[in-house]
């Protein structure tokens, strides 16, 4: 039955089938027709890659409200991330702050009227309807200046309909090789679709990724600035960071978000900043660099708390790339220690990599049945499990609740709880442990 809530629909598509993958502009572009093309209203930049786009995206969002436009007031700033983990409205930021549920209702009512939800329901995605509400609110509510996260590859998905002041591919790795192709290659020409006719790209990619984004740069006559060589970040001291940028030399700064990992994507996000200075001429001072990178939160990555008298980490690594660099910064951040590692995947990622990476962390692991088509069960998961690690206590639960109860059961000194393997995971991890899913930027 299709709910009569046009809000309660796009929830109804979202935990679906019909959240399913249709890549291509032609349908986003029908929508944004229905809007009056909102898109053309506001300037933007597109974040993309592999791995650490959404914290790219956050950290630039909280560099740029810091700063003040050519009315000397600060801008007035959207933020598009996806997934959401908890609630629909923190896809969309503005401010700082989630839009409104009445907000995204009322522009949902404008695309999906009353009485003919059932007739839209197979003709858009639910990426698609969201990306457009995004982008109305934004020009409804006057946003001069937007960061959008991209979501699947970048050539064809919903949010290229932009044209970003500058573009930033995070980095390059294996993902949806059913969608953008089965060489790092291949999905580096997917991701570089983002990319302008003379426009500038930031990016971390290395290798064969990065020879690619080069040649696809070359083709629109625009300008590649690539972490290690036009740009570059040092450690400096336990917990702080040096970056020689574009213009900018500044040393001993430090993030509000831990791991190594998101020193690089500071790196990026400053390195857009920069490119944003000067486009849009704005002269950003050294406080307020440092206040946007110790100002903003972003949960369900590498989110580490007591709960209870026990550590628990959440994050929602998906892929071998960012389950690699979370077993590499666990093993730092808690040297010695085993994880009670509580876990599901989805069928479309390549879940005996990520294990690979992430069961040398396990002293037990606990899986959860998220139900629906898209993650796996968690009987298919102990099949896959039990060829790498044949001796590793395992159970099965059919709810995150039951699983944290499962893994606080003697919970020893030695041990942490680690929700990981999807973001949907982590999202239900929340809504069980009382806490929010927005991103806060302060």
């Amino acid at each position: 039955m299709i709910p009569d809530d046009p809000v309660e629909f796009l929830l109804s598509l979202s935990r679906s089938e019909y959240l399913g993958m249709k890549p291509g502009l032609e349908r986003i572009r029908e929508l944004l027709e229905k809007l009056h093309h909102p898109e053309d209203t506001f300037n933007s930049v597109l974040v993309g890659g592999t791995n650490g786009k959404g914290s790219t995206a956050v950290i630039l969002a909280s560099l740029l409200s810091r700063v003040a436009g050519e009315n000397g007031n600060p801008f007035r700033l959207g933020l598009y991330l996806s997934p959401h983990l908890v609630n629909l409205e923190e896809r969309i930021l503005i401010g700082g702050r989630p839009v409104s549920r009445e907000g995204i209702r009322d522009t949902a009512r404008k695309i999906l009227p009353s009485g003919k939800m059932e007739t839209e329901r197979d003709r858009w995605t639910f990426f698609e309807f969201i990306t457009a509400i995004a982008f109305d609110r934004f020009r409804e509510e006057k946003v001069e200046l937007a960061v959008a996260e991209v979501g699947l590859g970048g050539r064809l998905d919903a949010t290229n309909v932009l044209s970003p002041l500058v573009s930033i591919i995070t980095n390059i790795s294996r993902e949806h090789t059913e969608w953008l192709g089965a060489s790092e290659r291949e999905i580096a020409g997917e991701k570089a679709g983002i990319i302008r006719e003379k426009g500038i790209v930031v990016t971390g990619a290395e290798g064969e990724a990065l020879t690619e984004i080069r040649r696809a740069a070359g083709e629109k006559g625009a300008r590649v600035l690539s972490l290690g060589r036009d740009f570059a970040v040092a450690p400096a001291g336990p917990a702080g960071f040096d970056y020689r940028g574009v213009g900018l030399s500044l040393k001993g700064l430090s993030l509000s978000s831990r791991g190594d990992f998101q020193t690089r994507n500071a790196a990026l996000a400053l390195a857009g900043f920069e490119i944003l200075a000067e486009r849009l001429d704005f002269s950003p001072r050294e406080e307020e660099i440092r206040a946007g990178l110790s100002g903003f939160r972003i949960p369900g990555r590498m989110q580490i708390m007591e709960r209870e008298g026990r550590t628990l980490v959440l994050d929602g690594a998906h892929n071998p790339g960012a389950a690699r660099v979370l077993s590499g910064e666990l093993k730092k951040i808690f040297p010695g220690r085993k994880a009670r590692l509580i876990f599901t995947a989805m069928r479309d990622k390549e879940v005996d990599k990520i294990l690979e990476q992430i069961l040398p962390l396990a002293s037990r692991m606990i899986l959860v049945d998220l139900g629906g088509k898209r993650a796996f069960p968690p009987a298919e998961l102990e099949k896959i499990i039990r060829l790498r690690s044949a001796d590793l206590e395992l159970e099965k639960t059919s709810g995150i609740e039951a699983a944290l109860d499962l893994a606080r059961e003697g919970n020893r000194e030695d041990e942490y709880i680690l929700v990981t393997g999807s973001l949907y995971l982590v999202g239900e991890a929340l809504r069980a442990l009382g806490l929010p899913g927005n991103v806060e930027i302060q």
